[in-house]
């Protein structure tokens, strides 16, 4: 988006360090370390605004996303995990944000996390044996309150804005330019008919602020998007209950236990809108 100051999961890498610094959590999560040491040390070619995973701190990225916007910029705009923010809320920037929650259904995003968790852990196994759960920060279901997205959006809710916006990212694929038009509006950025389509290729890797590891993840997490140039339709149904696999079951029915109904697995999920579940992920748009 034109004037656009753009942050990458500042707080996640914030969140990977206060993993790694920490005996207890390495000893509990122990994928993370050499996960986040690879990546680092993959990351070695220019990576334009890109940073090393080493400075992002939750007090400097505050200060970061609290600083006068750079020149030439009018609007701040932060894509980062809820997960991450689990026990610093204090640690959100201080200045005027509207706060977005992409939602997904529980049964396309478990398998899209597996995949994710097989790539990010190099998993050369038998697939059908890989645990995306054991081991793995990304899936806390061992915590009192292992829907951080939930969690974040009544702390948003209750405390600075009661109505955030809420985008179903199937929506967002499915009719792009009507939601779009409407997140523009919602936010205070002026709408263009060419946010709709994009250059492929990883130029706009180097336009962003983050770690240096999204050069490295880039060949796997963001394979789709370095490639794509529009929004793409959804034309497969998502997926059931009992098609998942069994550590997808156990994700789904742990995270959002109580928000939707389960029993029978067949269930069609109840409208996603109420903003109760789930993506691992949040915007932050701010100006």
């Amino acid at each position: 988006m034109d004037g656009a100051e753009v942050w990458h999961e500042p707080y996640l890498n914030s969140f990977i360090n206060h993993v790694n610094s920490s005996p207890e959590l390495l000893q509990r999560y122990p994928k993370i370390d050499k996960t986040s040491r690879e990546a680092e040390e993959a990351s070695v070619k220019d990576g334009g605004t890109l940073q090393p995973l080493s400075v992002f701190r939750y007090d400097w990225v505050q200060e970061q996303l609290e600083a006068p916007l750079k020149k030439e910029k009018t609007f701040l705009f932060v894509k980062d995990l809820p997960l991450a923010m689990d026990g610093h809320f204090d640690k959100l920037p201080r200045v005027p944000f509207k706060h977005t929650f992409i939602i997904r259904s529980p049964f396309r995003s478990a398998p899209s996390l597996r995949k994710d968790c097989l790539d990010l852990f190099k998993y050369e196994g038998n697939i059908d044996e890989f645990n995306m759960i054991e081991g793995n920060p990304y899936t806390p279901i061992d915590l009192p309150n292992p829907n951080h997205l939930h969690a974040f959006w009544q702390y948003i809710r209750n405390t600075i804005d009661p109505n955030p916006v809420v985008i179903d990212s199937d929506d967002l694929q499915n009719f792009p330019e009507q939601i779009l038009r409407k997140y523009c509006e919602a936010v205070g950025i002026p709408f263009k008919t060419t946010y709709l389509k994009w250059d492929a290729g990883e130029k706009p890797f180097k336009g962003i602020n983050g770690p240096l590891r999204l050069v490295a993840d880039g060949a796997y997490s963001f394979v789709n998007a370095v490639s794509s140039s529009c929004f793409l339709p959804i034309t497969a149904q998502p997926p059931t209950f009992e098609s998942l696999t069994p550590d997808e079951q156990k994700y789904c029915s742990t995270m959002f236990k109580g928000f939707y109904p389960f029993l029978p697995p067949s269930t069609d999920m109840p409208s996603l809108l109420s903003g109760d579940a789930v993506l691992y992920g949040r915007v932050l748009t701010g100006y």
